[in-house]
């Protein structure tokens, strides 16, 4: 219980008294109370499933959530309608070239048509390149051979005659 107290005085202080910052007492009284009539009548509560705790009081939770889970169903119904409606439209005119991109309903025949500037994608990978960059650098081992590390050691001013291996020098 004292964590929902200690968070309903947080959200008192950071959404109603320093956004307001009464000068009276009169006005620290109505800003308190609007902000009152707001929490309990118009603010939605997560931990209550998103619905005001007035509506929930009174019962229409259920309801509330029900309706937002038929809304959620019949947006869903009309984006697999569209989505179906545009990849038939895709396959209408076979050899022409279509949107590009993931989310493209004509994805599938993007992926087998080349694109106009970027050429085969599916052979070049993204954005034309190469699908293995071949490595610029030489093939020897990271530090070179030992000749060359002592020598480079050596003009850098280390000693390698510590026992750790680390240098006292610099």
């Amino acid at each position: 219980m004292n964590g929902k107290i200690e968070r309903w005085h947080k959200s008192l202080k950071t959404e109603c008294v320093r956004r307001q910052t009464p000068l009276t007492l009169d006005d620290a009284r109505r800003a308190v109370g609007g902000f009152v009539t707001h929490y309990n009548t118009a603010r939605l509560h997560s931990a209550i499933g998103y619905v005001t705790p007035r509506d929930k009081l009174e019962g229409r939770a259920e309801t509330i959530h029900a309706e937002r889970d038929r809304k959620l169903a019949a947006a869903r119904e009309s984006r697999r309608q569209r989505r179906q409606a545009a990849r038939a439209s895709c396959v209408s005119e076979p050899g022409s070239i279509q949107t590009f991109g993931p989310e493209s309903p004509c994805s599938s025949v993007a992926a087998t048509t080349p694109h106009p500037v970027l050429g085969d994608v599916e052979a070049t990978g993204r954005k034309g390149r190469p699908s293995v960059v071949p490595d610029p650098r030489p093939s020897t081992p990271a530090g070179g051979n030992d000749e060359n590390r002592k020598s480079r050691h050596a003009r850098d001013g280390e000693s390698l005659n510590t026992m750790d291996g680390l240098s006292n020098s610099r």
